[in-house]
């Protein structure tokens, strides 16, 4: 069963590299900093609209949690999943969401995203 839809868009060039230090988590912050620096506005881009859709549809807002408690990476194909912290799998498990799908997309000027949380009501 569908229990949250999120969606974001985020206009590229209003993203600061000087964010990255505050919505990045670990793995996504070591990741940044390899990239070429044309592809680093357009990472935290969309990296910062994949969060926002996901707490979109958790319902919730930041509920005290941090943007960095939500990583998004890639796996061998690509493909983009999240990571979540400790605190955040078991804020899940508890509301019994047991799949969370993502599909980002990006261009030159915009980026998006949209989550799709699934589980037991």
């Amino acid at each position: 069963m569908i229990l949250g839809i999120g969606v974001d868009i985020v206009e590229n060039e209003r993203m600061d590299e000087k964010l990255a230090e505050r919505i990045l988590g670990e793995e996504e912050l070591g990741m940044f900093r390899r990239l070429h620096p044309g592809r680093k506005i357009e990472y935290l881009a969309s990296r910062f609209a994949a969060k926002e859709a996901f707490f979109k549809a958790l319902g919730t807002g930041l509920n005290g949690f941090s943007f960095k408690e939500v990583q998004v990476l890639n796996d061998s194909h690509g493909k983009p999943f999240f990571s979540f912290s400790e605190r955040m799998r078991e804020f899940l498990e508890d509301r019994k969401i047991w799949a969370i799908h993502l599909s980002m997309s990006h261009e030159r000027k915009y980026s998006i995203a949209l989550v799709i949380l699934e589980g037991k009501e």
